[in-house]
This record gives structure tokens, C-alpha cells and sequence, in this order.
């Protein structure tokens, strides 16, 4: 609940211009449709084996797939930085 209040604020107040959000339930959903009102962009991260709620899934900009691919190309770009 305060995350979704603190998206809303900072939306509001022209704080923020992108939410990078990692959910499945709809309890985000009236948070990103007031953001997105204020021009915020919502990319999901959500998980390929499990349940997405259709209205979260719908209501953002883009959506990604956390497949093991994907994890296992982030472990290989962080070794690359350390």
C-alpha cells in the first residue's frame, strides 16, 4: 500500500518519469494508472512461471519476462563490471 501511495505522490510532483515495477497482483494497478495520468512511463518485470493479474499486465507501458535467461544474463553483466 505505501509503495502504490509513493508512486502516485512522486508521479504527482513531477519527481519521477520512469517505475520499473516487479509485482503479479492488481494491488499496483490504481497507483500506475494515476502515474501514468502524470506522463510516467511503468515497465513490469514479471515472473514467466507465474500468475500475472490481466489488468496489472494491461495497465503498463512494457513488459518483461523474468525468464532464467534473463537472470542469468544480468549475473554475467555484473561480473563483467566487478
Amino acid at each position: 500500500m505505501w509503495l502504490g501511495i509513493d508512486v502516485a505522490k512522486l508521479a504527482a510532483t513531477k519527481q519521477i518519469q520512469r517505475i520499473v515495477l516487479v509485482a503479479g497482483d492488481s494491488d499496483f494497478v490504481p497507483a500506475i494508472i494515476a502515474a501514468k495520468a502524470e506522463g510516467v512511463l511503468v515497465t513490469l518485470y514479471y515472473s514467466s512461471s507465474g500468475v500475472i493479474h490481466d489488468s496489472l499486465y494491461e495497465v503498463c507501458d512494457d513488459r518483461i519476462a523474468i525468464t532464467k535467461e534473463l537472470l542469468e544474463k544480468c549475473r554475467r553483466e555484473r561480473r563483467l563490471r566487478i
